[in-house]
């Protein structure tokens, strides 16, 4: 069960995550973005009291997504590079799979499970952001407008997810349209289902079915 502030320091973390992994040259913002998911993974084991075998393999899994982006970057070609992106995607789904099974266990909403259940959301635009960065890799022109590098996709990941929709970076191919698309509705879902639930439960009892 989540701590009175578990979630807290983790929230600040991911928002960390998303300015400083995405400074400097794609190669460097990759390899910044990777470590940071595994300083992110240390806190949100720590916020859900998590054993310390569990957290140490997951740590691991996490350290060879950096190594293995640092790697692609260094002498691999686009496919590398496309599978490292995909990779620590992976490790995203993994802090998200577990910060939403402890959110799932908790009793009580408290002020750390609505910090949690913003995790999520924030955790979903980086996932997304990732994935788009894979798409990049695989088909140069999969966006059009913009440079491509990673803040220009963590941007055009949370005006998708928040359907702000500026148009200056926009998808070109049905592939990458499909994935806007999909953001811009569970990204919506979630903030008029999860997120509002949460903040309307705030310090009572969370309802149990039968």
């Amino acid at each position: 069960m989540p701590g009175r502030d578990g979630y807290a320091p983790v929230l600040a973390l991911i928002l960390l995550v998303i300015v400083a992994g995405s400074l400097g040259p794609r190669p460097v913002a990759s390899l910044v973005g990777a470590v940071l998911v595994a300083v992110v993974w240390l806190a949100v084991a720590r916020a859900s009291r998590m054993t310390p075998g569990r957290r140490l393999a997951g740590l691991v899994v996490l350290a060879a997504a950096a190594a293995l982006a640092l790697a692609a970057y260094a002498v691999g070609g686009p496919a590398l590079r496309a599978i490292a992106d995909l990779a620590l995607a992976a490790g995203v789904v993994l802090v998200i799979a577990i910060v939403a099974a402890d959110l799932a266990r908790a009793e009580v909403v408290t002020v750390s499970v609505i910090a949690g259940v913003l995790c999520l959301y924030l955790l979903l635009g980086l996932l997304y952001g990732q994935v788009y960065a894979a798409a990049t890799e695989i088909d140069g022109g999969a966006f059009s407008g913009g440079e491509r590098r990673r803040f220009d996709l963590l941007y055009f990941s949370f005006v998708t997810q928040t359907t702000v929709g500026f148009g200056d970076i926009a998808p070109a191919g049905d592939g990458t349209r499909a994935l806007a698309m999909s953001q811009a509705v569970l990204g919506q879902l979630f903030l008029v289902t999860v997120v509002a639930r949460a903040v309307s439960l705030l310090g009572s009892a969370r309802p149990r079915s039968r």
